[in-house]
């Protein structure tokens, strides 16, 4: 940039600040009084302040017009990787577009009306900026990739969602995977330790198996005992010493029973 560019951005960057300057001096020098000055005739001297206020208040909506009606071709850089914002925009002059240094890479044209282009990361101070893939890509070369690209971003999405499910869920998951661990291991004591309920089962059935046969053995001795004394109530033993109806029948017919 030479002497002359220089000094035309310098006096846009402090234009405010220099008209602020005059009209403080212009003032400075009506109150403190202009030296002997020849006469200067009625009308030029009001067309003259009329001119100086003209400038003063018209100087802001005439800036405003100029700025809406005319702008220079800038072109925009937009920074998608600022470490400071997540994202910047950036109007570059002319100037500062034609000496922009462009490293590792290419950078990409947007499709938008104006000249945009995106880039990694921007250096003002410097006006060096890092280009992006797809710069270095022809739009051909992005159409055969795609069907890859989108196999490895719904893999990646996949892997990423489960991988923030168990960060976030990685305190209830440990805590269930212990409670499972202890019970797995209750569950082996207790099948090593402790009797299982089918021996206590069989027990309990060949107990009560011995039980009811002992209560059938005493029922049928108390029918046989009860049997017994019902025969002896019918057959009582006669006054002479006989006990049976065969002594009986012996002694009907003359003989003598034995003792």
């Amino acid at each position: 940039m030479n002497r002359r560019k220089a000094a035309v951005e310098l006096l846009k960057a402090y234009r405010h600040w220099i008209g602020l300057a005059v009209v403080v001096t212009l003032g400075l020098l009506w109150y403190f009084g202009l030296p002997d000055l020849p006469p200067i005739p009625r009308g030029p001297r009001l067309f003259a302040m009329g001119a100086l206020a003209a400038i003063a208040g018209g100087y802001a909506p005439a800036m405003k017009i100029v700025d809406y009606l005319y702008s220079p071709d800038a072109t925009f850089l937009v920074d998608i990787d600022s470490r400071d914002n997540g994202f910047a925009l950036y109007r570059l002059s002319p100037e500062k577009w034609e000496h922009l240094t462009v490293e590792k890479g290419e950078l990409y044209r947007l499709k938008t009306k104006a000249n945009a282009y995106a880039c990694r990361q921007y250096w003002p101070d410097y006006d060096v900026c890092i280009g992006t893939w797809r710069g270095s890509s022809t739009d051909l070369e992005l159409l055969q990739e795609r069907e890859r690209i989108d196999e490895i971003r719904r893999t990646l999405e996949q892997h990423a969602q489960e991988g923030l499910t168990i960060r976030t869920r990685m305190g209830s998951i440990v805590r269930t995977a212990v409670q499972n661990i202890v019970n797995d291991l209750v569950g082996q004591y207790e099948t090593t330790a402790i009797h299982r309920g089918e021996h206590i089962e069989t027990a309990v059935t060949d107990a009560m198996d011995d039980y009811d046969i002992q209560e059938r053995e005493e029922r049928e001795r108390n029918e046989q005992q009860k049997q017994e004394h019902q025969t002896e109530e019918t057959d009582p033993i006669s006054d002479d010493g006989l006990t049976d109806q065969t002594d009986r029948q012996a002694v009907a017919d003359g003989g003598q029973a034995d003792d």
